[in-house]
């Protein structure tokens, strides 16, 4: 009975999905670090949030993955929150600096997603 919830966790998952959770992900942990963070980083962690989320959002409406990435970010962001408040101190801060160092990958993929969103926008 074990077996059948971890064989969930090998079901195969579509590139664009991958895109979007690794986006999502990157929108929660910014997130949360804007919520426990100092004060002067805060707005900083929140525009990274809103450009990850918007983003997400952006490649569900055009490849119709059929979720609300508002919706899924707020349930991430709970679960990223209980995690570090519950869990090993020294395997969260592990897992948190691997999702730190997974996001900053992510930066330059992001950035260019923006501009180019930002000139089909200004030649409309």
């Amino acid at each position: 009975m074990i077996i059948f919830p971890m064989l969930l966790l090998f079901q195969p998952v579509s590139a664009e999905q991958e895109d979007y959770n690794a986006l999502l992900s990157c929108a929660a942990f910014h997130a949360v670090e804007a919520e426990r963070g100092e004060s002067s980083n805060r707005e900083a962690q929140l525009a990274a949030s809103r450009d990850f989320l918007d983003v997400a959002a952006a490649l569900t409406s055009a490849k119709s993955l059929g979720t609300s990435a508002q919706a899924d970010l707020k349930q991430l962001q709970t679960d990223y929150a209980r995690h570090l408040r519950e869990g090993d101190a020294k395997a969260m801060a592990e897992q948190w600096t691997a999702l730190d160092l997974a996001c900053r990958e992510l930066y330059p993929a992001l950035g260019k997603v923006l501009a180019e969103n930002k000139l089909d926008d200004k030649g409309r």
